[in-house]
């Protein structure tokens, strides 16, 4: 039995979650901290190459941000071996490697789309081209 008018209607923006909405980066914080704001930046800035936070597709914005995570991470740990705190070179390797291979998956993804751009002829070309 549908609810609410049945069909395939999508639910309201307003219907989402703070999170999903793009208004909060996590549940359980409310993103003011030093850490949430890195964290944000790191995020546009791996984004940018693939046009945008708000033009990622769920794959590429959980790559966006695994990877944005993985970075502050890795900042984290190499500022916790340069004070001396503990042993985190095994940390940084680790973090380094994973780091890596989302950076790669993350460049794959940007040249796709950069192939697939110049592949599509614009509308002015098809129109300028027919004449």
């Amino acid at each position: 039995m549908a609810r609410n008018g049945g069909g395939n209607t999508a639910p309201a923006l307003t219907n989402r979650s703070k999170v999903s909405n793009g208004s909060r980066l996590f549940a359980s914080a409310d993103g003011r901290t030093r850490e949430a704001r890195l964290l944000r930046d790191r995020e546009r800035e791996l984004a940018a190459p693939l046009g945008g936070i708000g033009n990622l597709s769920p794959a590429a914005q959980v790559r966006v941000e695994t990877a944005a995570v993985l970075w502050c991470t890795l900042e984290q740990a190499r500022s916790a071996v340069a004070r001396g705190e503990r042993d985190f070179e095994a940390d940084v390797v680790r973090l380094s490697n994973a780091l890596g291979r989302e950076l790669k998956a993350l460049e794959r993804l940007a040249a796709k789309q950069q192939a697939q751009t110049k592949a599509a002829p614009s509308l002015a070309s098809y129109v300028g081209g027919s004449r």
